[in-house]
């Protein structure tokens, strides 16, 4: 080889060289003039605070959305970047960015393991979850308008979804089961409000209504248009509105919201871990109702169409918050159709009320209510003679069918009272005594069917699957769960009882609390 052609391969090579060392933190302003990088040394990058790192959904195969660094108790130096679990992180592509938005330098950066950009130390966690990002439109109001409203704000943007392989594949899901791209121009377009009462008012960790455009399949909960996205910020182990709704259904209560946890990122910033579920709402996908059935909120704190009673029955220790109920469907109800549905309701109340009528089960549906009343107390939910109690009326079966079960997050553990009994203690009856449940269990019908139902009628069996499904989950949850705690640790309800100041230990304490529970039911349903 003459000595040109050596000389030739040498500047090559001595090129490549100097083109992977740009590659890796050098001025590149020409490398992406979309991005306008400013090309500043690490010592100056070093010098400026509040500094992210972003990943470019365009240059790195395996996001589908832009996605920033989290940081974790104000620790700067220490930054998290949280990819779906095959992500390729081997070479990532990232860029500090300020807190104006200003892009400093351009990185390559191997992200198999943690990596140090100057003081900075790059921690890649793979989550388990699929993960939902939204992107809101630069001519929407803005996520946080939406976050400190009082529900009023609404956003609009675009919905990507990132699914691992093997999660895709362990739970049958295919491409329009995962992200399909919608018919939509906007591909993906979506609109999210704010959702809750208590919760959005008291709690950083907000829950959303996600609206697409059109409707969707989305993994796996079938084909809808509108969802819930459950902030679970009331339970730190993000499991018991997935546990007991999962345990209604096996218990045999039908039309329970399906549901998938999910990690949310809005604008590439990691919102931790929610439950994306289906609405309750009457629809054919959901509870199918028919002319002249209704779907009714009992204690419902927005009541669109409110039926009150005459009653003697209450809701509060106090006894000054009587009972009353929305009217959920049909929407825009005529007066004499509100009329006709109080007229039935008033005679549901008054049936439970009058323990010496007999006529209470050709008016409610007695397995479905013992069901329902089940779940509610081996849950030890807190709410369970107020908020968010569901139940429908079928005209052809002319009786209310009580159901689905819903908003489970203040189970297993309340450091409260109600009726006289403490939540805080997994034993005793915590439910029986309250509102309508203690005139049910006057009657020796109620009574029996409660035992009956509980050894035969699929309770029992249930339950254990429920605290089975509880340590499963716990475990399968255990590094999502840690990630989520560590985002929101600062959000931890007054009367929440606490078990320990991370993911696992708050998870292990709450299923021993759970396992004692279980445990006290059974003794005392077997001495009966």
């Amino acid at each position: 080889m003459s000595i040109q052609k050596i000389s030739l391969v040498a500047l090559i090579i001595i090129s490549l060289g100097m083109l992977a060392g740009s590659l890796y933190g050098e001025k590149i302003a020409s490398a992406n003039t979309e991005k306008s990088v400013l090309a500043v040394s690490v010592d100056e990058i070093n010098a400026v605070p509040r500094v992210r790192f972003l990943l470019p959904e365009d240059e790195n195969k395996g996001i589908k959305a832009d996605l920033y660094s989290t940081v974790f108790d104000d620790d700067e130096q220490r930054q998290y970047i949280i990819t779906p679990a095959d992500f390729d992180a081997s070479h990532t592509v990232c860029y500090a960015v300020d807190d104006d938005g200003n892009y400093l330098n351009r990185y390559v950066v191997d992200l198999s393991h943690s990596c140090y950009i100057g003081f900075r130390e790059l921690i890649p966690v793979f989550t388990n979850l699929p993960v939902i990002s939204l992107i809101i439109d630069t001519d929407s109001p803005s996520f946080e308008e939406l976050i400190a409203s009082d529900k009023t704000v609404e956003c609009h943007g675009t919905m990507k979804v990132s699914v691992s392989r093997e999660l895709a594949k362990e739970n049958h899901w295919i491409d329009e089961t995962v992200s399909k791209h919608f018919k939509n121009k906007k591909n993906g377009a979506m609109k999210l409000r704010g959702r809750g009462n208590t919760s959005w008012q008291y709690s950083p960790k907000k829950s959303f209504t996600l609206e697409m455009d059109e409707t969707v399949y989305l993994l796996g909960l079938g084909k809808h248009r509108s969802f819930n996205l459950i902030s679970n910020s009331q339970d730190k182990t993000l499991l018991n509105n997935e546990v007991f709704l999962d345990m209604a259904k096996n218990a045999g209560l039908p039309y329970e919201p399906d549901h998938e946890q999910v990690t949310l990122y809005v604008n590439g910033q990691y919102q931790g871990v929610y439950l994306l579920t289906t609405k309750v709402k009457a629809d054919k996908r959901c509870i199918p109702l028919n002319k002249g059935d209704f779907l009714i909120n009992w204690g419902d704190p927005s009541p669109e169409q409110r039926i009150d009673f005459d009653t003697t029955l209450s809701l509060d220790d106090e006894h000054t918050v009587k009972p009353y109920a929305n009217i959920v469907w049909p929407k825009e109800e005529t007066e004499k159709e509100l009329t006709v549905q109080q007229q039935y309701l008033q005679r549901f109340i008054s049936s439970i009320e009058n323990v010496s009528d007999d006529s209470y089960t050709d008016i409610m549906d007695l397995d479905s209510m013992v069901k329902y009343y089940w779940i509610q107390e081996i849950s030890m939910n807190y709410d369970a003679d107020y908020r968010s109690t569901y139940s429908y009326y079928r005209a052809e079966a002319d009786r209310v069918f009580m159901g689905p079960i819903w908003d489970m997050d203040l189970s297993l553990g309340w450091r409260a009272e109600k009726g006289g009994e403490s939540f805080s203690d997994p034993t005793g009856w915590k439910v029986r005594e309250l509102g309508w449940y203690g005139l049910l269990f006057e009657r020796e019908e109620f009574r029996t069917a409660v035992y009956d139902i509980y050894w035969n009628g699929g309770v029992r069996d249930a339950m254990y699957k429920a605290l089975k499904q509880y340590e499963i989950r716990m475990n399968e949850m255990a590094d999502d769960g840690a990630l989520n705690f560590r985002r929101w640790r600062s959000d931890w309800p007054a009367l929440w009882i606490k078990y320990g100041d991370s993911y696992v230990e708050e998870a292990e304490g709450r299923l021993d609390f759970f396992r004692q529970r279980v445990q006290w039911i059974d003794n005392e349903m077997s001495g009966q």
